[in-house]
């Protein structure tokens, strides 16, 4: 899909202005950053997709730092060049930010084929999803304690006490609140 959409605007470059303007100085400003426009695009769509990938895996802190430095480091300083000192205008911002999606892209593709092992990972996903189930089936229960009146603070309290609890991985009580044992440990490595 992101292949056609790209061909499609690269071969109808000369064309996309034509609905908006017959000016013949705006379908050539269009027709000439066509390609560096369709190219961010492309590769923006790329690494969003990683980047969900990566988030799916509870790789939050990788994602942080690929955004910041792809962004800070890469995307504004080169968009930068290209556009004012490199006289490229618009063209130049686009190459820019298309250079740091395609480093995003290709170290998000590294880190999600080279990080942890999908089991592991599938297991953590039930984990943290028992864990979630347990959190609002008590803030559920809070709920109804006292449904038939309105809330004098009290339901209010009773939940973020509820949901303000932390649950231990490791746990081997048999409140209802914990996760059960079964689970065993898992060590996020997000480095």
């Amino acid at each position: 899909m992101v292949a056609a959409l790209f061909t499609l605007t690269v071969t109808l470059r000369d064309y996309l202005a034509t609905p908006f303007s017959n000016d013949p100085d705006v379908i050539k400003v269009v027709a000439h950053i066509a390609i560096p426009v369709a190219s961010g695009f492309s590769l923006w769509i790329l690494a969003t997709v990683c980047m969900s990938a990566l988030e799916a895996m509870s790789r939050m802190r990788a994602i942080l730092i690929l955004a910041l430095v792809c962004s800070y480091a890469i995307t504004l300083p080169v968009g930068w060049a290209l556009a004012l000192p490199a006289d490229w205008g618009v063209a130049g911002l686009m190459t820019g930010a298309a250079i740091g999606d395609a480093i995003k892209f290709m170290v998000g593709l590294i880190l999600i084929w080279k990080g942890q092992g999908w089991q592991a990972m599938s297991e953590h996903a039930v984990h943290m999803s028992d864990l979630a189930a347990l959190y609002l089936d008590d803030a559920n229960d809070a709920l109804s304690i006292d449904s038939d009146f309105e809330d004098d603070g009290e339901n209010t309290k009773l939940l973020n006490e509820i949901l303000g609890e932390r649950v231990p991985i490791n746990s081997t009580s048999s409140s209802p609140r914990h996760a059960p044992s079964s689970y065993g440990s898992f060590s996020s490595n997000d480095s």
